[in-house]
């Protein structure tokens, strides 16, 4: 769900596909049912949605770029598919929902986190050739869905964050929009009144957990075709090497060469018109080396 047309707005109720700032936040308003789903800006992060028979959107009000920030909402919603904190990352290309409201499910049932007085069960799904903030494109979608859904409270999404890493499923570096977001699809119709901000306990600025040590994940999914991540860990900052290797310890591909900050990071590796077969690869730094196997299959 993405859009290119940028505005700054007072307050108004806004129609038709674009992204923009209102009285000091982002937002973002898509819709594939323009006439049918409206949105209109309040105060400060304030917002409301009204739909009807409608096929699918998403909008709300929140910052650009994103971050690992603690998240403050209330109000009401009535009819929505999903409601919660979502956005995108870069880096690779990740979508992310923390949904306090419906949030759909779908695809893996990775496990489950606890944050905030409640327990959410965590999804994975890959998404091909599908729209997302830079096209029409493939990436992965990670969901934390509340067990028990509220309209008001706080989403601490370093709980999140840390979950799904556990799970080996690291966000890009790159943070793109993040909004308190109100969806629906399938016919749906409803209405919303929220108000979101940023909790006490964060900041505006982008944090990256540090790991307690260096670790290589196995890469997913694996087997794989047309396209695999492969998720590692920094303690410290490093001068980082991720190569691909071919069975005979041929080099065939280069995914990282650079100085990286402590962190976890993940690494999209598109093999184009290699063969099928096994091939290996190999996260060097200053303090520490690991090989692991991977097998693409056409």
């Amino acid at each position: 769900m993405c859009c290119t047309i940028l505005f700054t707005a007072t307050a108004q109720t806004i129609t038709t596909n674009q992204q923009g700032t209102n009285n000091g936040y982002f937002y973002s308003f898509w819709t594939n049912n323009t006439g049918l789903v409206s949105m209109t800006m309040g105060s400060a992060g304030n917002f409301s949605v009204n739909w009807d028979s409608v096929g699918n959107f998403v909008c709300g009000k929140g910052w650009k770029p994103g971050a690992n920030r603690t998240v403050n909402y209330s109000g009401s919603v009535s009819g929505a598919q999903s409601m919660g904190l979502y956005g995108w990352t870069k880096n690779p290309l990740i979508e992310y929902y923390v949904a306090d409201v419906g949030g759909g499910g779908g695809g893996e049932n990775i496990g489950t986190v606890t944050s905030d007085g409640g327990t959410y069960t965590i999804w994975r799904h890959q998404q091909v050739d599908q729209p997302s903030i830079i096209g029409t494109a493939t990436f992965w979608q990670y969901k934390s869905i509340r067990q028990g859904s509220r309209t008001s409270g706080t989403i601490t999404f370093a709980n999140h964050i840390n979950a799904w890493a556990n799970y080996g499923m690291n966000l890009g570096s790159t943070w793109d929009y993040q909004i308190l977001a109100v969806e629906g699809w399938g016919g749906s119709s409803g209405n919303a009144n929220i108000t979101v901000s940023v909790g006490s306990s964060s900041s505006d600025e982008s944090q990256r957990i540090i790991p307690e040590g260096y670790a290589l994940e196995q890469n997913y999914p694996n087997p794989f075709n047309p396209t695999t991540t492969i998720s590692f860990s920094l303690q410290s900052k490093s001068y980082v090497s991720l190569k691909i290797f071919d069975v005979l310890g041929r080099e065939v591909s280069t995914l990282v060469s650079k100085e990286l900050s402590a962190g976890t990071y993940s690494q999209q590796w598109i093999p184009g018109s290699l063969p099928s077969g096994v091939y290996f690869y190999r996260l060097q730094t200053g303090l520490f080396t690991e090989t692991k196997r991977l097998v693409l299959l056409k």
